[in-house]
């Protein structure tokens, strides 16, 4: 694997870290500000994690009591078992990242955008997944990839 590759999973698993207890403790506006974050600072603007970004990020999103949270390895195996569970929701032959809604059986791949949405795309496209959610026979809805995502 490139070493800069390595080093965006590396500072993936630590904002995992931190997200993972403040999924746990249903914290969930503070979830929705470090995703916002984490959003404007690669999507938005093409660039990638790095410890810089990372710290970065924390300092202006992450509840004080969270950053000691950023390096603490004993939360691995809770991020772990949260991907497993995850993956379970949505069957083989899946990728991340997969979205599901508490109670249900089953989750969904995607969705994957290579271009930054509106707030009103981006809650059209909300509303598409959580009524496929509802759908216990739901099943699939692909769409030709007609090249390569542009992720910035």
């Amino acid at each position: 694997m490139p070493g800069d590759m390595l080093e965006v999973l590396n500072q993936s698993r630590r904002l995992q870290r931190v997200l993972s207890v403040l999924v746990e403790e249903e914290r969930w506006g503070e979830v929705d500000r470090i995703y916002n974050r984490i959003g404007a600072s690669t999507f938005d603007v093409g660039g990638r994690l790095d410890v810089g970004v990372v710290d970065r990020i924390c300092a202006e999103a992450c509840p004080e009591d969270s950053r000691a949270w950023l390096d603490d390895g004993a939360l691995d195996e809770k991020i772990v078992a949260m991907h497993h569970a995850a993956m379970a929701l949505a069957g083989p032959g899946v990728g991340s990242p997969i979205i599901s809604t508490e109670g249900k059986a089953h989750g969904l791949y995607g969705p994957i955008v290579d271009t930054h949405l509106s707030e009103r795309e981006g809650d059209s496209l909300l509303s598409i997944v959580k009524g496929a959610l509802e759908l216990s026979s739901f099943y699939e809805l692909k769409r030709s990839h007609p090249g390569s995502p542009n992720f910035g």
